[in-house]
């Protein structure tokens, strides 16, 4: 498996878990930093951008988590407006699991971590 497909299933493990159940485990952080820091440096990469707001959830940056999320759904929904026009084929392609329910849940999660700011 390579480094991007392990990435998208920490994430999609990692964010269901976090937000949709009961998970803050420190090897998941591990997991994610190990194969963050395996990638490099990806800021125009939707999936990058998902874990880097987690990985910043997980060590407690809520700041930084909420900063990435709101980026995370401005470039999903950019990417939406990007590929309306290709052949439905492509547009499966270039939306698979940045459909509108990843953009449902990405609000749903970006809405809990303002929550959870504004309890500080």
């Amino acid at each position: 498996m390579n480094q991007w497909n392990k990435l998208a299933a920490a994430c999609k493990t990692i964010q269901h878990n976090r937000y949709f159940g009961a998970g803050n485990s420190t090897t998941e952080l591990t997991e994610l930093t190990h194969i963050l820091g395996a990638l490099g440096d990806f800021p125009d990469a939707i999936l990058w951008t998902q874990a880097k707001s987690l990985q910043a959830h997980l060590k407690g940056d809520l700041a930084s988590a909420i900063l990435f999320r709101k980026r995370e759904i401005e470039m999903t929904i950019q990417l939406h407006s990007e590929v309306a026009y290709l052949e439905p084929e492509v547009v499966e392609f270039a939306l698979e699991d940045r459909g509108i329910d990843a953009i449902a849940e990405s609000k749903q999660v970006l809405d809990i971590l303002l929550k959870e700011e504004s309890t500080r």
